[in-house]
C-alpha cells in the first residue's frame, strides 16, 4: 500500500466539495439507511487538513471498520502504465495504475486495463509527484542499458528521476528510442511523500 498523503484541503481554484455536494473529509456508509442519508460524517476522526493513507487504514481498524475506500482526484503520487490493446478492446487506450516497487522487467507484466479489463500492451509511463529510475535495453543493441527519461530531467543526489507536483508529470515515450525488449524500473514516493 503507498502511504500517500491524503489532503482534505479544497482546491481554492478548482473547488470539489460544491460539485459533490458535501465537504472533504472522512465519511462513513451505512447501506441500509434511506437513500440521500446513507454517507455520514465519521465525527471521531480528528486528523486534520491530511493525513497519510497508513494512519486511515488504523484508524479504520481501531474503530472496528472492515473496509476502506479512498476516492481521490489523482493528484497524489502515481504512475499510469498505457498503451495500445492488442487486439483492440472496448476502450481507445488500455491503461492501468503501477504500484511504488521494483519491476524486474516491466515488459512481462500482465496489465489490464482499468477501463475495459482486456489486456494492453503498454508503450507510456506516466510519473507523478514521485521519484523513479527506468533502464531498458533496446533492439538493435540488447547489450547496452538506455535509461529514462531521455533528455534533461530533474534528478535527486541518488539520481532518481523527480516527477515534481510543481512541473507537472513526467511522461516517458517508450517509443523513442524503440525497440525495448526488457524495461527495469524502480519507483518510490519523494522524501516529502
Amino acid at each position: 500500500m503507498a502511504n500517500y498523503p491524503v489532503i482534505f484541503c479544497d482546491n481554492s481554484e478548482k473547488p470539489l466539495a460544491p460539485a459533490i455536494g458535501r465537504d472533504l473529509g472522512l465519511y462513513q456508509a451505512d447501506l441500509g439507511a434511506p437513500a440521500g442519508q446513507k454517507l455520514s460524517r465519521e465525527t471521531r476522526f480528528s486528523g486534520g487538513d491530511w493525513v497519510h493513507v497508513k494512519d486511515l487504514v488504523v484508524f479504520a481498524k481501531a474503530h472496528g471498520y472492515m473496509q476502506v475506500c479512498l476516492l481521490t482526484c489523482k493528484n497524489g503520487p502515481s504512475i499510469v502504465f498505457s498503451g495500445s490493446h492488442v487486439p483492440e478492446g472496448v476502450c481507445k487506450e488500455g491503461w492501468c495504475d503501477l504500484e511504488f516497487k521494483a519491476y524486474e522487467d516491466l515488459t512481462l507484466e500482465h496489465t489490464l486495463c482499468l477501463t475495459c479489463g482486456a489486456h494492453f500492451d503498454g508503450d507510456k509511463l506516466t510519473f507523478n509527484d514521485c521519484r523513479f529510475k527506468l533502464r531498458a535495453k533496446c533492439r538493435p543493441h540488447p547489450d547496452k542499458h538506455v535509461h529514462f527519461p531521455l533528455g534533461e530531467h530533474s534528478r535527486d543526489q541518488d539520481g532518481w528521476a523527480l516527477a515534481e507536483t510543481r512541473l507537472g508529470p513526467v511522461v516517458v515515450d517508450l517509443n523513442n528510442p524503440g525497440g525495448v525488449v526488457r524495461l527495469r524500473m524502480e519507483a518510490g514516493l519523494t522524501e516529502r511523500n
